[in-house]
């Protein structure tokens, strides 16, 4: 998705606006469900993945000059959602196994630039703006009952990876407007692993939950030119991105029961702000 305005001279009476806007949505369900007088098996997996090669989101203005007489915003923006769940259920009068896995991959690259040209006229602000709001929720569940021997897992893999950024480069402000340069990250990852067991002899059954969410960040205005002193000049890059994880288990039996639940959460990646070579 792009939008793009090139070696063009452009008048406008009121706002302008460049903006590359994307949704894109993957709701999936996988179950499985067992029964067995001697042996029961069940077992689900989905596999989602958005990756940046269909989510790329530019909006850009390149060698352009523009005269307004109001706001002008250049923006990139991108709300990407993944939904994903996968159910597990066996029961036997022997031996239930069951297990549940979920996968999810988003990746997005969001960019909003303008370099070259200039901005004229009585414009009253400019915004250049890279905006994205990643978001997996995810479920991985089972349930295992057995006479003699009860097993399951439930497994939730979640990473979301985002290059966000928003440049204003080469180019000169001959209005006096306020100028804001915004790259912003808002990607949430909500994940759920739950199994249980129950059996007269031996359960055993656990859930993990990995989840990842790293990005690259980064706001720049370089080689900036004000001619007329106007309003605040900003440069701003912001990773507000937040991780909610829970792993549960329950065992119970007559005889022996193990159950084990493990979370593995991590935020990285990178966040610049920068503002060089401008006056």
């Amino acid at each position: 998705m792009s939008a793009r305005v090139a070696d063009s001279t452009l008048r406008a009476t009121n706002a302008v606006e460049v903006d590359a806007t994307t949704s894109g949505t993957i709701r999936s369900v996988a179950a499985g469900v067992s029964g067995g007088g001697t042996v029961g098996l069940a077992g689900s997996n989905t596999t989602n993945a958005i990756t940046d090669s269909s989510k790329l989101v530019k909006a850009e203005v390149v060698n352009s000059n523009l005269n307004s007489g109001g706001a002008v915003q250049v923006q990139a923006l991108s709300t990407s959602v993944i939904e994903s769940m996968g159910l597990a259920v066996g029961g036997s009068g022997n031996a239930a196994v069951t297990g549940s896995n979920t996968t999810n991959l988003l990746e997005d690259e969001i960019t909003a630039t303008w370099s070259g040209g200039s901005l004229y006229g009585s414009a009253t602000s400019l915004t250049v703006q890279a905006d994205d709001a990643a978001t997996v929720r995810t479920l991985a569940g089972n349930v295992s009952g057995a006479v003699t021997g009860a097993f399951g897992a439930a497994i939730a893999v979640n990473q979301v990876g985002s290059t966000v950024q928003a440049n204003l480069s080469g180019m000169t402000l001959h209005a006096a407007a306020a100028a804001a340069v915004d790259a912003d990250l808002r990607g949430e990852i909500k994940s759920v692993a739950a199994s249980g067991a129950a059996d007269a002899f031996a359960s055993v059954n656990g859930s993990f939950t990995t989840n990842t969410l790293n990005a690259s960040v980064k706001a720049q205005a370089v080689s900036v030119t004000q001619v007329t002193n106007g309003g605040a000049f900003s440069v701003s890059a912001d990773n507000d991105s937040d991780i909610f994880a829970l792993a549960g288990t329950i065992s119970g039996s007559g005889g022996a029961a193990v159950g084990a639940a493990v979370a593995v959460n991590d935020i990285g990646g990178d966040v610049t702000a920068l503002l060089t070579s401008s006056t």
